[in-house]
């Protein structure tokens, strides 16, 4: 199992038209390793590599973080996902599970840039 999640924004988070503005976050699975962490800012159009942190360990988040465009005013719909070394990527769709356990789809936080 792979899993990221966004650490520096919660959706409704109001953003500075033109200020450098990074978001952060943490990224782990099983033990594998994390290779790469993408993020998208229209809503899964497209994707882009966020910058991993260092890698502390096997079981360690490794931490990620990206620059988001705040040049245009307007809604940014933040996607972030995760790839292991042993190639698991994070489920755009969640996996039935009746212990509601293992909830690893792709995290989405909603921004506004003004």
């Amino acid at each position: 199992m792979v899993n990221s999640l966004i650490t520096s924004h919660v959706s409704g988070a109001r953003l500075r038209r033109g200020e450098r503005v990074e978001l952060a976050g943490k990224a782990w699975d099983s033990g594998a390793g994390i290779e790469a962490v993408e993020v998208s800012a229209d809503g899964g159009q497209s994707w882009r590599d966020a910058t991993l942190q260092r890698d502390l360990g096997r079981f360690a988040w490794r931490e990620f973080r990206f620059d988001l465009d705040t040049s245009r005013p307007g809604p940014l719909n933040v996607a972030v996902r995760a790839r292991s070394r042993s190639g698991a990527k994070q489920p755009d769709k969640l996996t039935p599970n009746p212990s509601g356990y293992h909830d690893n789809i792709v995290q989405t936080v909603s921004l506004e840039v003004a």
